[in-house]
């Protein structure tokens, strides 16, 4: 039989208000205690027995908010370990019942807090996808990457094997290229149109291109002047210059048919 007393150690109330036997959420704003109410919740499991550290997941976003989350939960679990207090009455007092049971389970904590799942949420995800490669059909050793770096190795890859290299898609990449554009830039309105979630509005399809075109052909100047009487003198001088952009645009796709070059000139016209 152990001859160490059986101690208290207080815990945050908080900890008391959260329910054991379901899912919680915790609102805070920065500053507010987040990561220390997370400590005392795995060291509360630690202690009552309710699960052993390598059976608890702690996730955080950074690297350095991880390691300091580690840090923070070695040291209490130390604390609480050798907490020497002698047992009080637990009158209008919250904490926990430090006896050699605890201790043990804190002590075999301690020694596991190396290799506890203690990491960022790419992290986790990482070691799931390795530790599973099998089950997911992935490769054994995998890195994780930045989603800019991945994304920019994925627009060369298909600049490289189709854009660059297929006739129908060549076209299109051929003519915004002479129009002034760059690879680069390509790249930068795509990752945009990525990272918002942009839907195409349309599928593009040439004959009701050409169908749309068609009205732009014929528009007469004196037809553009009446459609724009009564609008202020400004926006008359740029929708007037657009106008008739659009529709030296269509003259010039009626006479070779060439999407690309029709699609180009009215995009130059939406970046002037």
């Amino acid at each position: 039989m152990s001859d160490r007393a059986a101690v208290l150690y207080p815990f945050p109330e908080e900890l008391s208000r959260l329910p054991r036997d379901r899912s919680a959420a915790i609102e805070a704003s920065a500053g507010t205690g987040k990561t220390f109410l997370i400590e005392h919740m795995v060291v509360d499991r630690l202690v009552r027995g309710d699960a052993r550290l390598d059976e608890m997941l702690v996730v955080t976003f950074t690297e350095r908010a991880a390691a300091e989350l580690r840090r923070r939960i070695q040291g209490l679990i130390q604390r609480v370990r050798l907490a020497r207090a002698p047992l009080a009455s637990t009158q209008n007092l919250q904490a926990w019942t430090i006896d050699d049971a605890a201790r043990d389970r804190l002590a075999a904590a301690a020694r596991a807090i190396d290799g506890a799942p203690i990491s960022t949420i790419h992290a986790f995800c990482q070691r799931v996808l390795t530790e599973r490669a099998f089950a997911g059909g992935r490769l054994l050793i995998q890195q994780a990457v930045e989603s800019r770096t991945a994304f920019t190795a994925a627009f060369a890859e298909v600049l490289r094997q189709e854009l660059a290299v297929h006739p129908a898609e060549r076209q299109f990449l051929e003519a915004y290229l002479a129009s002034g554009g760059s690879v680069s830039a390509l790249e930068e309105l795509l990752y945009r149109a990525h990272q918002v979630g942009a839907r195409w509005a349309t599928t593009f399809d040439p004959v009701a291109l050409a169908v749309a075109a068609r009205p732009f052909v014929h528009l007469e100047p004196a037809a553009i002047e009446t459609a724009l009487a009564g609008l202020h003198w400004q926006t008359t001088k740029a929708a007037r210059e657009r106008l008739l952009w659009l529709c030296e645009a269509a003259r010039l796709f009626d006479a070779d048919q060439r999407p690309a070059r029709f699609l180009v000139a009215v995009d130059c016209m939406v970046r002037e």
